[in-house]
């Protein structure tokens, strides 16, 4: 089998014999796979279309163990999906309008929403249900269009077009914010281990969430759209209204490469948890797999028939979820 995974011409083949070989312990095995670009597998192998959102999902966020999706949209609910399946397990009606951001603790056992209505609600998961913990009006009246937990699950950061990240503590209801920070910000982005945050607008700057201080601030030339930021924290990526993206070393403050491709504006970012490739999402219906490391397309995902409004990657990195105004989410894997 290893002799035909090597030597196989054809792709059909030889992915059958990936497949096959994938989960094999031996070294030699290994060495060979680990050359081997899975990324190029990736086929819709799903799509959840019944009882999906009835106009658009507008955000997403898979739990810790890879076993269940959460997703939120315009219609007033977030839906618990079980990904084992492919089928939903529960809604929640949230009575807060369109939900436009989620995240999820560490441990996978709270969930936090905000909202188009300048709501912040708290979610305990529980196995059947999310059951409301605690809710936050958010003041100023705009679209929550970030939210995030610390890693200990205690604060709460949430974020707003052109406003200040605000800090709440969650047990006693008390809100701040950074040390100094006096920027506005369109766009925001938490660290995997949740121990960075970064925001964006005409500069980027790049918070330490435990001393609440400013780390670093990176130069950009126009207003940052989408912002994500590298497992290891060497890697800012954003997205810009030219339809390009580009990442900066952090170190260098330089910007080190720019992706073109996308013919319409881009509307979500995600990395792989191994950090070495980016995902985007655009209006002109496709899902972008990139190569961080040599900044090269290593595949372009097609299947949704309206814009892909966001996108999702697995902790586990075996599959990508995306949420489209055609009113369906897709699952894309390795068969």
């Amino acid at each position: 089998m290893l002799d035909l995974f090597q030597q196989e011409k054809s792709e059909e083949v030889k992915k059958s014999a990936y497949l096959l070989l994938r989960y094999r312990t031996e070294a030699k095995v290994k060495n060979i796979l680990q050359n081997y670009d899975h990324w190029q597998l990736f086929d819709d192998i799903g799509t959840l279309k019944e009882e999906s959102h009835s106009l658009q999902c507008q955000c997403m966020v898979i739990s810790p163990d890879n076993q269940t999706l959460f997703t939120g949209g315009n219609n007033d609910t977030i839906k618990v999906w079980d990904l084992n399946i492919g089928k939903l397990k529960y809604t929640q009606l949230v009575k807060s309008g369109s939900i436009i951001s989620l995240d999820i603790s560490l441990d996978g056992k709270t969930l936090v929403d905000g909202s188009k209505f300048v709501k912040i609600k708290v979610w305990e998961i529980k196995s059947d249900k999310i059951r409301r913990r605690q809710f936050i009006k958010n003041q100023g009246g705009v679209s929550i269009i970030f939210v995030a937990l610390s890693a200990d699950g205690e604060t709460l950061f949430s974020g707003t077009p052109y406003h200040s990240t605000k800090i709440w503590n969650l047990k006693t209801g008390s809100c701040g914010g950074f040390e100094g920070d006096r920027w506005a910000a369109r766009s925001y982005a938490i660290s995997q281990n949740k121990q960075t945050i970064v925001t964006g607008m005409h500069i980027i700057n790049i918070w330490d969430v435990e001393t609440r201080r400013l780390k670093k601030t990176l130069q950009s030339r126009s207003e940052v759209d989408i912002i994500a930021i590298s497992p290891n924290e060497k890697n800012i990526i954003g997205a810009f209204i030219d339809k390009t993206i580009k990442v900066w070393d952090v170190d260098s403050g330089n910007i080190v490469h720019t992706l073109t491709g996308h013919s319409d504006y881009i509307t979500s970012l995600a990395i792989s948890y191994d950090g070495k490739n980016l995902v985007s999402a655009s209006r002109e219906k496709t899902i972008k797999i990139w190569d961080l490391n040599t900044a090269t397309l290593k595949k372009t995902l097609h299947g949704h028939s309206g814009w892909v409004n966001c996108i999702a990657i697995s902790p586990d990195g075996e599959f990508i979820t995306s949420g489209s105004n055609d009113g369906t989410i897709k699952i894309w894997g390795v068969p």
